[in-house]
């Protein structure tokens, strides 16, 4: 059975020639806190962050049907009240150069907890995870550039919130471009 070669559709089967024909070009590596967001203790609600990465060009897109995004970031949720519950989001937008930005990863939550009277107060989860998205370019976003938008939210839910605090913190996030044979 033959293999197929870059660009691949549903239910390709990716032999090493085929998949030796696309290679990634990391684009921005960001460390920064643009999208750090933190609930603390006090009263219900959301905390939200957002950061924009740096734009990427029509002529750096040149043979690429593909953007990857990798985040590494850590979430902490502490659900300290009985009753009450803690928990993380993120979402990843994009958009053309001067367009306006549209989800390409709607809202997905990273981390939840609850203490439901059974648990002890005092403990917390932090978690250190990678989301990971690939973005199909459109032909707009080809044609002009594109760039990306990421959001994080920090929740605590419960009548009684006085200790419990939800984050979400960046560690890294890389942007790459995948590139390969379009003929």
């Amino acid at each position: 059975m033959a293999g197929s070669t870059y660009p691949f559709t549903d239910g390709s089967i990716i032999t090493a020639a085929g998949q030796n024909q696309s290679t990634s070009v990391v684009n921005e590596i960001y460390t920064g806190s643009g999208f750090n967001s933190s609930k603390s203790a006090g009263s219900a609600g959301t905390s939200t962050a957002s950061h924009e990465l740096t734009a990427i060009s029509s002529a750096d897109l040149y043979d690429c049907n593909y953007i990857r995004i990798k985040i590494l970031h850590k979430d902490v949720s502490y659900p300290y009240n009985e009753d009450s519950s803690a928990s993380t989001q993120i979402k990843i937008e994009s958009k053309e150069i001067a367009g306006s930005y549209a989800d390409t990863m709607a809202v997905q939550t990273t981390l939840s907890f609850a203490n439901n009277g059974s648990f002890n107060s005092g403990q917390s989860v932090h978690v250190l995870t990678t989301s990971e998205w690939i973005h199909e370019l459109t032909t707009g976003e080809k044609s002009n550039g594109v760039q990306f938008k990421i959001t994080s939210n920090s929740i605590t839910v419960g009548a009684t919130v006085s200790n419990t605090s939800a984050s979400v913190t960046n560690v890294q996030t890389v942007l790459e471009r995948i590139h390969g044979d379009n003929s």
